[in-house]
């Protein structure tokens, strides 16, 4: 349900400096006349998240925090994005050894396949 929004926006982030707000900018200025990040989106998106693997083994936490304001579109619109509404929750505990067990045990055990992937859908 975009309104024209824009596509394919890309973030780097690269400050990995512990409990550090990082917006992706150099110096956010609201008087610059660029886009902010993630500006011009709807509110009704999906976000990925890419690392590389250099950054990986200093990667301890991802913390995503949304702040998010818009301008009022009109009620036939507000009536359409609570309909696409699910309740998701806004932060979830993963207990990897637990819910993949086979795969937690290769990575402890060091054998198998370096970046194997198990997915899990809610």
């Amino acid at each position: 349900m975009d309104r024209g929004g824009r596509q394919g926006q890309q973030i780097a982030l690269s400050d990995l400096e512990e409990s550090k707000e990082n917006n992706g900018l150099f110096e956010l200025r609201y008087d610059d006349d660029r886009y902010l990040p993630f500006e011009g989106t709807s509110a009704v998106s999906r976000w990925r998240l890419e690392l590389s693997a250099a950054g990986a083994p200093e990667l301890r936490d991802v913390v995503v925090t949304v702040k998010y304001t818009a301008e009022q579109s009109g009620e036939p619109f507000a009536d359409a994005v609570r309909g696409m509404a699910k309740p998701y929750p806004a932060a979830r505990y993963v207990d990897v050894a637990a819910e993949f067990p086979d795969e937690w045990a290769e990575f402890v055990q060091g054998e198998g396949r370096c970046g194997s992937r198990a997915t899990r859908r809610r």
